[in-house]
């Protein structure tokens, strides 16, 4: 596991235990900045766990919509250079046939 992986586990585990205590009754409430301490954790869980959620169906929409069209722009250009390349193929065979034609005169 890299750095990252272990890094979101533990984030998740603390996230975990703190859900469990709260459930408890284990965290005193009484005290306010324990209060917003947890608050601004569990705030900060949701807005990252929004974010990856908002990344997968901003995925999920674009895959729909370029698989609607016939090709995607890339495969478009890819196409477009391929057929230059079967031009400059050609030019390039000609030019050969060319000189073996001067070669063997």
């Amino acid at each position: 596991m890299n750095k990252t992986q272990i890094f979101i586990a533990l984030i998740i585990v603390i996230a975990v235990i703190t859900l469990i205590m709260t459930l408890l009754g284990i965290f005193p409430f009484e005290n306010i900045m324990l209060n917003f301490l947890v608050f601004v954790f569990w705030l900060a869980i949701i807005a990252a766990l929004a974010v990856i959620g908002a990344i997968f169906v901003g995925m999920i929409i674009t895959h729909k919509i370029m698989t609607s069209e016939k090709f995607t722009p890339f495969e478009i250009e890819m196409l477009s250079m391929r057929e230059d390349v079967k031009k400059i193929m050609e030019k390039v065979e000609n030019i050969e046939k060319k000189l073996n034609e001067m070669e063997k005169r």
